[in-house]
């Protein structure tokens, strides 16, 4: 076998290390584990060494020996002649470190040709759903990538990391928030509220009943990060990406959003309001419309986004159409599954995800309308999972009204208080406003003022983000 996937030298080195007992093995599991060893005998000496640490009993030559010989596997791994010539390849401290990184890099090239020789497999069953088959290939490739060698023991010293917390707080200025990757809304009160916006590394739910606001808030939230030079990834479950355009559109020029989804021809006045919209900034917001994702392929396709395209904001539209797991389970465990799914995928990418939810109709029953969290649909895993919960609670208007009032009401929130923030919904603009803004209704003009986007940088298609 080519040393590039099988380094025995290395191998030799690290394993002779984890019979010195005490922090040499420990040093040694920090960085490997025993199936990272391609030589049957080394694999089975290392495991049996990192066994006895484990178990709190001293790690030599004796204990080792003394435990395969119990087993029955000592003969397998070369019996006591080989244990004890492993004492010649032990090397220096120094140089461990580097030995056991070498071992830990063939370990990763032949775990990766193994992936890759199980996915030719799946692709050659006609069974097997070709998606599923590449995103679940696609997740361990990236596992095998992203989780490279320990530093140390694994472990912080909380008082550090308390004084290093006192430095940054104390040196922290107006633009902390964002270097912080701290997303922030375009709601001021709310943004307030969540401490400065979507803080990276957690799960936000925004739920409301079909057809209140909740996608053209996310989209209002999307177009802001833009704004502001925040990358963003759209899984849209519901709508196709021209959709989403023709909102963005709307949404930027004014022009009622029926107007721009709809056949029939425009006036003189609805497409000059439309050629006006351009778009300049340092950033794009990326969709991913593939119908029927599961959530391993939402988490490749938000992976490929963030290493590619440095997104800095994922959203999911919506959770209920997320694709199960397990089709057999219960439904409320499916959907509590994709939940923590996506609450792990922000843990990992370390970037804010923000989820759409539907509510049930039990708030259709209640004399108020005010929705709670006992009535987001399915599963209560939603409201444990996420680290903040914002609800769409609308208020009875008028036909025809110009605008409707729509509390956000922040009903949970781990990092900060709860609150309500009062906003009006332009229906026809599919627009989010604050109702001071909402008083005035917007005068058509003959040269409407240019609304700016991020960068030449439109909403971009990507059924697949490759």
């Amino acid at each position: 076998m080519s040393t590039i996937l099988h380094d025995d030298a290395a191998e030799r080195a690290a394993v002779a290390a984890c019979l010195n007992g005490g922090e040499t093995t420990d040093a040694v599991a920090a960085v490997l584990t025993a199936g990272d060893f391609a030589n049957p005998a080394h694999r089975e000496i290392a495991a049996t060494a990192f066994a006895l640490a484990e178990a709190g009993h001293a790690v030599t030559v004796a204990t080792v020996q003394a435990e395969l010989a119990r087993g029955g596997r000592l003969a397998g791994v070369g019996g006591p002649a080989y244990l004890a010539g492993l004492a010649t390849a032990a090397v220096a401290g120094s140089e461990l470190a580097s030995l056991a990184a070498r071992v830990r890099d063939a370990a990763d090239r032949r775990n990766t040709i193994a992936a890759m020789q199980r996915l030719i497999v799946e692709m050659r069953n006609p069974d097997a759903a070709f998606a599923d088959a590449v995103a679940a290939t696609s997740d361990e490739l990236d596992g095998i990538a992203t989780a490279g060698p320990s530093a140390g023991d694994g472990t912080r010293d909380a008082w550090a990391a308390v004084a290093e917390g006192v430095r940054r707080l104390c040196d922290r200025g107006a633009d902390a928030a964002r270097a912080a990757g701290v997303v922030a809304t375009g709601v001021p009160e709310l943004d307030r509220l969540l401490g400065g916006g979507l803080k990276p590394g957690t799960s936000t739910a925004l739920a409301a009943r079909t057809g209140v606001g909740k996608t053209a808030l996310a989209l209002l939230i999307l177009l802001h990060a833009a704004y502001a030079g925040v990358g963003g990834l759209l899984i849209s479950l519901e709508m196709s990406c021209r959709e989403v355009a023709d909102r963005f559109l709307s949404m930027l020029s004014g022009v009622d959003s029926s107007r721009v989804g709809g056949t029939a021809p425009l006036t003189a006045d609805e497409i000059e309001q439309l050629t006006a919209v351009t778009f300049g900034g340092a950033a794009r917001v990326w969709v991913a419309d593939r119908p029927g994702q599961t959530a391993a392929r939402i988490a490749a396709t938000a992976r490929r986004a963030v290493r590619r395209h440095g997104v800095g904001l994922i959203v999911v539209d919506y959770l209920q159409l997320v694709h199960p797991e397990n089709p057999r389970d219960a439904r409320h465990l499916q959907v509590g599954t994709v939940a923590t799914r996506l609450k792990e995928l922000a843990r990992t990418l370390n970037v804010p995800v923000l989820v759409l939810a539907q509510l049930n109709r039990e708030v259709e029953n209640r004399q108020d309308g005010r929705p709670r969290l006992s009535d987001l649909r399915d599963s209560g895993q939603i409201e444990q999972d996420a680290d903040a919960v914002i609800l769409l609670h609308p208020t009875p208007t008028e036909p025809g009204a110009e605008c409707q009032a729509i509390d956000l009401l922040l009903e949970k929130n781990r990092h900060g208080p709860r609150g309500v923030v009062p906003m009006r919904f332009r229906r026809k603009t599919v627009r989010f406003e604050s109702p001071d803004a909402a008083t005035a209704v917007r005068p058509k003009a003959k040269k409407p003022k240019q609304q700016r986007f991020a960068s030449d940088d439109r909403p971009h298609h990507s059924g697949e983000i490759e």
